[in-house]
């Protein structure tokens, strides 16, 4: 690839990147926002399929955010020399989001286990 192919791939990447953050916010907000309301209310199954399907969503929101920012970065990597503000940090984009994310996922579960389990 030329530097012109490298750097719409760049680009390329990062779009999608953030379009699969946009998911995963939407997932984990609809996911709150169902736990908050409905979560009491909820049969024990219907809370297994809930956050199952949650699991499921979210995990290929984090697995497509990894694979296209840490495309970012090799490409970026790649044009260091030539063009070095595409990487103002030397940081590879997908291990932040991906423990972030993870994170994240991590909260969701705990907010739907406290909505399910309130404390006398």
């Amino acid at each position: 690839m030329n530097e012109a192919e490298l750097i719409q791939h760049f680009w390329s990447s990062i779009e999608n990147g953030l379009s699969a953050l946009t998911i995963y916010i939407s997932v984990f907000t609809g996911y709150l926002i169902m736990a908050f309301f409905a979560g009491v209310r909820l049969t024990t199954l219907q809370s297994l399929i809930a956050t199952g399907a949650f699991l499921v969503f979210n995990g290929f929101c984090i697995w497509g955010n990894v694979v296209f920012w840490n495309a970012t970065y090799v490409v970026g990597k790649e044009l260091e020399n030539s063009r070095p503000e595409l990487l103002p940090i030397d940081l590879n984009p997908a291990l932040v989001a991906f423990v972030l994310l993870i994170i994240g996922v991590f909260g969701a579960l705990k907010f739907m286990w406290d909505v399910r389990h309130p404390k006398s």
